[in-house]
């Protein structure tokens, strides 16, 4: 089982926060000086985040027009990320 690291912005760890409760496995936030943050997880934490990012982008991320909401926006930097390191 191997350590996923990401780099987060306050506002994407704001809407993390809620989304990592209750799931089993290992995860660590480690706060940098510049006000951003790591989370380190370990595979199981990263494949449901994951999934549970991309289901939080389909329903909830867009407008009645289909245009990305402020909150849709921070959602798909979150799938380009989870992205970038495999999930």
């Amino acid at each position: 089982m191997g350590i996923n690291k990401l780099l987060i912005e306050n506002e994407e760890r704001l809407l993390l926060i809620s989304l990592i409760q209750g799931v089993a496995g290992k995860s660590e936030w480690i706060k940098n000086e510049d006000g951003t943050y790591f989370l380190l997880m370990d595979d199981d934490v990263a494949e449901l985040l994951s999934e549970r990012v991309k289901d939080k982008l389909v329903l909830e991320g867009f407008d009645y027009f289909y245009n990305l909401t402020p909150e849709g926006r921070i959602f798909e930097r979150l799938v380009d990320k989870l992205g970038e390191i495999g999930w």
